[in-house]
């Protein structure tokens, strides 16, 4: 029996199907649902097959088909789905392989309604597709998987963990790479993190997620592992990288570890949070001499709880979990009022990061001076005095030449030796142990910056974090340069052309009334 002439017709007629008509594994399909009888021919309309009780037998002899892709096929032969569909199947020969699938009612005057398509082999095409995939997932240098994927299977397994599991994190850093590229040359850098890669593979499990983060750290997730195993694995690494040995030269390999452990019956962590608690462990691994690890001795240092009410009272619950990106441009577009607008971002930046005050300072250059536009300071700190200050040009330089290519530089309260006396005086004023100092440019001059500051304790910076800061820091400066200068054309005091060159003052004082400061100030005459 040959397949109805109008169903081959439409496939000639058709372009894109006719390109398939020469293929081995391209087959024409025929389904009777009154015989439940499938028929199987060639592109010559030659039958190959005839296959009884297709659909009716619970478990037929000629069901190559997957068990959980069957489903699949019986909705395209009862007109429940149209195709085409990928489905899965497996040859006598026990090799499996994907086929792209499709069938169409077609109305018969003798045999009623039957269902015609085709089915082609896509294993080829499907192995390409998965091997991009893998690649898109992997470093290409290290096959490691990269930052995003890395990123991603970390916090898919913590959002899904048994409670009753516990997992450990370890940022690694490889000690003075650079000097390994700066004296070796870069092809054996990347053999150096090629044999680092390697070591990892054969020291951890196949369950384990081993990421290159970037340049030359590395993040090893441990999953389902009790603390005193995960301290093992720490101690194991630390001394195996330094038994890697290279025949071109005498480099011997080190690294520094910071380790986090997330117990049993503890959840709501995120990738950050570990990570950041893994990544302070690092710096003082790092701070300490390096070619050692260290612990994170408090598991809630960068836990990033949110804070109770009141502090939290009169803020939008989503602003405490949305991207502070995407908030910034919210709030300053929503509000027609940049001093509404400024006083809640800046309090929402310093509950999210954990500040005790957020300052933005204008620097006026040749009158070696500062004076600051806004502050906002938590329940937890006192306010900075807000009257200008003075600085010395090498201090000056000092700030500015340290900025990193997130515009921002991080400043800690026991090392300051770089500055004069009255730099460290004004830069870590009302207790600050940690300072951000984010730049701010109009027109491509220096104009100020902005503090983010901490108090309480000593805290290391993550480079994600700082690019976040300096992200922001852009954002704020963009929209309080527009405010100051529009602010000015409504007094006269300069023409619509200039408003990008200008950074006049605010002169009245700004109380929001919710008990944290954010006082805009005057500068200096």
């Amino acid at each position: 029996m040959d397949v109805p002439v109008r169903f081959i017709d439409s496939i000639v007629n058709n372009p894109l199907l006719m390109q398939f008509l020469v293929h081995r594994w391209f087959f024409l399909l025929e389904y009777d649902p009154r015989l439940d009888q499938l028929r199987v021919y060639d592109t010559r309309s030659c039958t190959l097959e005839t296959l009884d009780a297709y659909l009716s037998s619970e478990k037929p002899e000629h069901a190559t088909i997957f068990a959980e892709d069957r489903w699949k096929m019986r909705a395209l032969l009862t007109g429940e789905l149209y195709g085409p569909l990928e489905m899965r199947f497996v040859s006598p020969e026990g090799v499996y392989y994907s086929r792209e699938v499709d069938a169409r009612p077609v109305e018969d005057p003798a045999r009623g309604t039957l269902y015609v398509g085709y089915a082609k082999d896509i294993t080829d095409q499907k192995n390409q597709t998965q091997e991009l995939l893998e690649q898109a997932r992997h470093d290409s240098l290290t096959q490691l998987y990269n930052n995003r994927t890395g990123k991603e299977l970390i916090d898919r397994y913590l959002q899904a963990k048994d409670p009753y599991a516990s997992c450990g994190m370890l940022v690694i850093d490889l000690d003075f790479f650079k000097n390994v590229n700066d004296c070796y040359g870069h092809l054996f850098g990347d053999k150096v993190l090629q044999e680092f890669a390697r070591l990892l593979r054969t020291l951890f499990r196949s369950s384990d997620i081993l990421v290159r983060f970037g340049g030359d750290e590395f993040v090893v997730f441990l999953k389902d592992i009790p603390n005193t195993t995960l301290l093992q694995k720490t101690r194991q690494l630390s001394e195996s990288v330094q038994q890697v040995k290279f025949w071109e030269n005498d480099y011997r390999m080190t690294c520094s570890i910071g380790a986090c452990f997330l117990p049993e019956n503890t959840a709501g962590y995120s990738f950050d949070q570990l990570f950041e608690n893994a990544d302070w462990a690092l710096y003082q691994a790092k701070q300490n001499g390096r070619n050692q690890y260290v612990f994170c001795d408090n598991l809630r240092r960068y836990a990033q709880a949110v804070p109770a009410a009141p502090e939290t009272a009169d803020i939008d619950a989503r602003y405490l979990h949305n991207d502070l990106i995407s908030t910034a441009f919210e709030l300053f577009e929503k509000n027609n009022s940049f001093e509404t607008a400024i006083p809640l971002f800046l309090k929402i930046v310093g509950i999210r990061l954990q500040l005790d005050r957020i300052t933005i300072v204008d620097t006026h250059i040749r009158e070696r001076s500062i004076s600051r536009q806004f502050q906002w300071t938590s329940p937890r700190a006192e306010p900075v005095p807000l009257n200008g200050n003075s600085f010395t040009k090498e201090d000056f330089l000092t700030l500015f030449h340290s900025y990193d290519e997130y515009g921002t530089t991080v400043l800690q309260a026991d090392n300051m030796g770089m500055y004069s006396p009255q730099g460290r005086a004004l830069l870590m004023q009302g207790g600050a142990q940690t300072v951000v100092y984010a730049a701010m440019y109009g027109e491509g001059e220096y104009q100020g910056a902005i503090a983010y500051v901490v108090c309480g304790s000593k805290r290391y910076w993550t480079p994600q974090k700082r690019r976040e800061l300096g992200e922001i820091t852009k954002i704020i400066n963009a929209y309080l340069s527009k405010h100051l200068a529009v602010n000015d054309v409504s007094r006269g005091m300069t023409s619509a052309a200039s408003l990008s060159s200008i950074r006049p003052s605010i002169t009245r004082r700004y109380a929001c009334g919710c008990g944290w400061v954010c006082t805009p100030l005057s500068p200096a005459a």
